[in-house]
């Protein structure tokens, strides 16, 4: 196995943080431009529905957060993980299990995408 590249991305989004985006499946489209692996966390919500709800091609879903970051974290090797949340209560848990945080609010701005204007 080679090197981990540093600048390598596993990007993981709260359902909460999406459902705040005006389109969340050009996000995810977006995001998979360039991130190596692209995750939610449904928090209970059907996995199956929400992939079908917004046509997402995602390499991994999971009902719990911890779940999921914790697993992505063990079995996707890329130099960043990085929890997209719905508020900053979720960043120290983040940080708990060794992945960067940003609220979706932050990401958006960075990204380019657009926020519902009610949620």
């Amino acid at each position: 196995m080679g090197a981990v590249d540093p600048n390598d991305l596993t990007l993981t989004f709260e359902v909460g943080a999406l459902e705040r985006l005006a389109d969340p499946a050009a996000a995810l489209a977006d995001a998979a431009t360039w991130s190596v692996y692209i995750g939610i966390a449904t928090e209970g919500t059907d996995p199956d529905a929400m992939i079908g709800a917004w046509d997402a091609d995602v390499d991994f879903v999971g009902r719990t957060l911890a779940g999921v970051l914790a697993e992505a974290r063990q079995r996707l090797q890329t130099g960043r993980h990085v929890l997209v949340g719905a508020d900053e209560t979720q960043r120290l848990f983040a940080r708990s299990l060794g992945a960067e945080f940003r609220t979706i609010e932050d990401a958006a701005a960075r990204a380019g995408w657009s926020l519902r204007q009610r949620y």
